[in-house]
């Protein structure tokens, strides 16, 4: 494989999965990639600098796949300091756009700011002694009240400013999700788990009548312990996947990027 036919796949991987599209640029059509209605093929690069594009336009890159740090947003600073944290990414944005680029923004919480661990000191995700415990890269609960609101800030907050850039065609809500090892034991996890077994069972007699249990209710359900570890990663992924896709339609309605 030669290195453009490798930047076009890596590109289209990128474009067309697990984002969020706007609606008036890029969109997908059967089997077609289309942007402002016409046929695409993104020949893409990532992790770059700003002093790059200018190269990368003669190369013929025409798509960008470009980080967003958690870490660079603070739900307590002002919207003023906020936007300053964020001058780099505009600055990189409109430059893509004068160099006949668009951009795919991943929102990668795996920077984590120091300032979740200060003001929630219960965000850990737990291993099922109730030690400390990490998910690969992540090491927050997904379920945390105080993460959840505070990531919706961060959500809202960037797609109300980057949509407002041209260069914008979409986001990746959660860039390269990567959960491993026998997590999420924190009691908000576990709670979530009971509420997504009501979500699909509806009440205990359906549950147990499925699992083959004689539970008196959904509330008496334990997450399966370590040795039974593939099943609860089964269970936890599908609960983060159900509620990835309720964030993918909050992010919708933020509204999407302007047209050229």
């Amino acid at each position: 494989m030669n290195i453009r036919t490798a930047l076009l796949s890596i590109a289209s991987f990128l474009l067309f999965a697990s984002s969020v599209f706007a609606a008036n640029r890029a969109k997908i059509d059967g089997r077609d990639g289309l942007l402002d209605g016409q046929p695409h093929i993104p020949h893409g690069m990532t992790h770059l600098a700003l002093d790059q594009l200018p190269e990368l336009q003669r190369m013929g890159i025409n798509s960008l796949s470009v980080d967003l740090a958690f870490s660079n947003f603070d739900p307590q600073r002002s919207d003023a300091e906020n936007e300053k944290a964020m001058a780099g990414v505009i600055a990189l944005a409109d430059s893509a756009h004068e160099h006949g680029m668009t951009i795919l923004w991943l929102f990668s919480f795996h920077y984590t700011p120091n300032w979740l661990w200060e003001r929630y000191p219960d965000v850990r995700m737990k291993q099922y002694d109730g030690a400390d415990g990490a998910g690969g890269w992540m090491q927050m609960c997904l379920d945390h009240p105080g993460f959840r609101t505070d990531a919706d800030k961060w959500l809202a907050f960037t797609v109300a400013r980057l949509q407002k850039r041209p260069a914008t065609i979409g986001y990746i809500l959660w860039n390269e999700p990567h959960l491993t090892g026998t997590v999420d034991y924190n009691p908000y996890t576990i709670a979530a788990f009971r509420a997504w077994l009501i979500n699909r069972y509806s009440d205990v007699n359906r549950l147990n009548e499925a699992w083959q249990t004689r539970l008196e209710s959904i509330d008496a359900v334990e997450a399966p312990p370590p040795q039974t570890g593939t099943h609860w990663h089964q269970i936890y992924d599908n609960m983060v996947n159900e509620s990835a896709g309720a964030t993918t339609n909050e992010v919708a309605a933020e509204g999407m990027p302007n047209p050229h």
